[in-house]
């Protein structure tokens, strides 16, 4: 009975783990990363890429 429940434990805990892990990655790199050319940004929150057409909208 135990090992049941470790395994169920560790099937449910391990997607749902990965899955914030992931979200957390993504929501940093959203905020430290242009989306549209993946340039770092610059203070203020602006793309730091003077080519980046798209980069108009981090500002």
């Amino acid at each position: 009975m135990r090992n049941r429940a470790l395994v169920l434990t560790v099937a449910i805990l391990t997607p749902l783990m990965t899955a914030i892990g992931g979200l957390v990655y993504l929501l940093w790199w959203e905020t430290t990363h242009c989306l549209f050319c993946g340039k770092k940004l610059g203070p203020g929150g602006k793309c730091t890429n003077p080519d980046c057409s798209l980069g108009r909208l981090t500002d």
